[in-house]
């Protein structure tokens, strides 16, 4: 149970990451 909610937050953050780098090229 720990192993799999540390991968979903580890795969969440990425998504995060990436949502973000995105963001900001639209307004940067």
């Amino acid at each position: 149970m720990a192993a799999g909610t540390f991968l979903y937050s580890d795969t969440f953050s990425d998504f995060l990451f990436l949502f973000f780098l995105k963001f900001s090229d639209v307004f940067f």
